[in-house]
């Protein structure tokens, strides 16, 4: 409890012995209240211009050939996982949407770069981790749970997480082959060779030395495989 010189009743008392102006409880708390409303519509009125911002959309179609038109609706779902990995914040969003043989992704919020159109269109996803002589990969794409790029220091890597059943499968084969070298082979391509030092774990962090950028490898991989079968033709 306060004391008895600091109850209201006391103020007018104190302020006017002091020579001080009078204390107005009322008016500041008033001002400290305006103060705060001002201070949350600010923050209500930045949420609703990121919100309307978001509103924008951009759309890109697709033209699927040399497939199934039954199975199209499944490689539409593989772009918008692929392209929602690449989304820069909450307030964006990615939708693909079909139509006979054409896919049309709409992009809320903003718009990915030609580069990355590009990539995520027309890259297969084809990942293979294989010891070097050996003709039967250790891990393929269908093993893959998650994948991220990571950074660590000035170096970027790709962090993969294995499916349960394939982290035992590896992890079997890997044990008792210390020494010996895996290849990273990414669309066809040896991106990097690494060297077995024990078994191999459910969570692993490949650094490539090709120019390759791993946040689109990450983004393919987390997206889901594309058929070898599949290719997609932009239209206007």
């Amino acid at each position: 409890m306060a004391p008895a010189w600091a109850q209201p009743k006391h103020r007018k008392a104190i302020a006017d012995r002091a020579g001080r102006p009078k204390v107005n409880v009322k008016g500041n708390m008033g001002l400290q209240f305006e103060r705060r409303c001002a201070m949350i519509s600010i923050v209500v009125a930045a949420l609703v211009t990121s919100a309307a911002a978001s509103a924008e959309t951009i759309a890109i179609t697709l033209r699927a050939d040399q497939l199934a038109p039954a199975s199209i609706p499944a490689i539409a779902k593989i772009l918008e996982r692929r392209f929602k990995s690449l989304e820069p914040g909450f307030f964006t969003s990615v939708e693909a949407q079909v139509i006979a043989n054409k896919i049309t992704l709409r992009f809320g919020g903003w718009s990915p770069s030609s580069k990355q159109i590009n990539y995520l269109t027309s890259t297969h996803g084809k990942f293979r981790l294989i010891m070097e002589g050996e003709s039967r990969p250790l891990v393929t794409q269908a093993d893959v749970a998650d994948a991220r790029p990571i950074s660590s220091g000035a170096r970027s890597e790709l962090a993969i997480r294995l499916t349960e059943s394939a982290a035992e499968r590896v992890a079997a084969l890997t044990r008792g082959v210390s020494g010996k070298l895996a290849l990273i082979e990414w669309e066809g391509r040896v991106l990097d060779r690494i060297r077995i030092t024990g078994p191999l774990s459910r969570d692993m962090a490949l650094s490539f030395k090709s120019d390759e950028d791993i946040s689109l490898v990450s983004a393919a991989l987390r997206g889901g495989a594309l058929p070898d079968e599949l290719r997609l033709v932009p239209l206007k």
